[in-house]
């Protein structure tokens, strides 16, 4: 099990306490990349709206979210 992440978002590693556990959508990061896709190739990235940038969520933000 993964108990540290790095955090693009927030530039810092996480630590992954008990009742905690990565996001699924942004796997610890905090953005998701969005691609242009007008005759560009530049990666933007977006904050997660799972996990609000933070790369993690506990289970209330779990629970509260599905």
């Amino acid at each position: 099990m993964v108990t540290e992440s790095y955090n693009k978002h927030l530039n810092v590693f996480i630590h992954i306490n008990d009742g905690e556990e990565l996001c699924s959508k942004c796997q610890g990061k905090g953005v998701v990349p969005l691609r242009k896709l007008l005759r560009e190739k530049k990666v933007i990235n977006l904050t997660c709206s799972q996990c609000l940038g933070k790369g993690k969520i506990d289970w209330v933000e779990k629970a509260m979210r599905r």
